[in-house]
């Protein structure tokens, strides 16, 4: 079973796609304000995102999909955020490139 937590992030991820498909730039105000509402603590607002933490390739959050990094917390771009790691009470989370072989280390 999926953490609950886990659950909100998606469902308000999916609340911001559908908003996102309406395209009026006064919308990204309203869904960067709901996703940083829900947000973990610590986890970079989208409101803040301008562009990837690794590649700095820009990033629309209104139309393009921006994911945060559960290492260093950071706004990512599709590319940049492909890779999942196995955290022992969260289960598979989504990491950066920058981490991709961080199951070499120890993972807390």
């Amino acid at each position: 079973m999926e953490p609950i937590g886990q659950r909100c992030i998606d469902s308000v991820s999916d609340i911001s796609s559908e908003i996102a498909k309406w395209s009026n730039p006064t919308l990204k105000i309203v869904k960067d304000a709901i996703v940083d509402a829900y947000l973990p603590e610590g986890m970079q607002p989208n409101s803040e995102i301008t562009h990837c933490a690794v590649c700095e390739q820009n990033i629309d959050t209104l139309t393009h999909s921006v994911h945060h990094c559960r290492q260093c917390a950071k706004g990512v771009c599709d590319t940049c955020a492909n890779f999942y790691l196995d955290y022992p009470k969260l289960g598979k989370q989504r990491v950066c490139s920058k981490y991709e072989f961080s199951f070499f280390l120890n993972v807390k």
